[in-house]
C-alpha cells in the first residue's frame, strides 16, 4: 500500500485478509497506534512487514511482537524515527526471533546497532546500507562479521530510482554530492 493507506483503508485490508503474510507500506501519514494494535490483532500470520518513507513510534514494535510471533522480516526503510535509536532498542527487546531486519536510510547510530545484536540472536541479514551514523571499525564490526551471515555495510552500494531513473551510489558520499545539486 503505497501513499493511499490511513485508517480506513488498513481497518479494510485487516478484516478482509487475515491470511496475510507480507505487508508493506510507504509514504503514508501516520495514523492511531490504537488502529494499528486492532488490524495487527487480525493480521497475526504476517511473517514480514516493511515500512518506507514514514515515521513510525517505536511502540509499533512492541504492537508486532504482541500479535505477529511468526514475524521473522522487519524492514524500516528511510524511517527517521531512528534518530535517537529508540525504535532500535525496541526492535532489540521485542523481537528476538527476527531472522532478517532492513535499515536503510535510517539515522541508527552504534548505540541502537548493539542493542540489535544483543536482543535478535537469531539475525541471519542486516541491511545497514546509508546509516550514517554506523561506525563498523572495532569490536561492533567484528562482531557483525561473526554474528550477521548476510550484513550490508553503511557503504555498500545501493540501487535506487530518480525520477524514474536507476542511480546506483556507491559511498554517501556520492550520495550526498548528487543530492546537494
Amino acid at each position: 500500500m503505497v501513499d493511499s493507506c490511513d485508517d480506513e483503508y488498513l481497518r479494510y485490508v485487516a478484516d478482509r485478509s487475515s491470511q496475510l503474510k507480507h505487508l508493506d507500506l510507504g509514504f503514508f501519514q501516520w495514523f492511531d497506534l490504537s488502529v494499528w494494535t486492532e488490524a495487527l490483532k487480525k493480521l497475526s500470520l504476517l511473517e514480514e512487514f516493511s515500512v518506507y518513507g514514514t515515521d513510525i513510534p517505536s511502540d509499533l514494535v512492541a504492537t508486532l511482537a504482541s500479535y505477529c510471533p511468526n514475524l521473522k522480516t522487519l524492514k524500516l526503510n528511510n524511517i527517521h524515527s531512528l534518530v535517537k535509536d529508540e525504535m532500535a532498542i525496541a526492535i532489540g527487546e521485542s523481537l528476538p526471533k527476527l531472522h532478517h531486519l532492513e535499515l536503510t536510510w535510517s539515522y541508527v547510530s552504534n548505540i541502537g546497532l548493539q542493542a540489535i545484536l544483543d536482543g535478535c540472536v537469531h539475525l541471519e541479514s542486516l541491511d545497514l546500507r546509508m546509516c550514517c551514523f554506523i561506525d563498523l571499525k572495532g569490536q561492533i564490526g567484528k562482531r557483525c562479521s561473526r554474528q550477521i551471515k548476510c550484513l550490508q555495510r553503511p557503504n555498500d552500494p545501493i540501487n535506487i530510482f530518480h525520477y524514474g531513473e536507476r542511480v546506483e551510489y556507491t559511498t554517501m558520499e556520492k550520495f550526498f554530492d548528487f543530492v546537494s545539486t
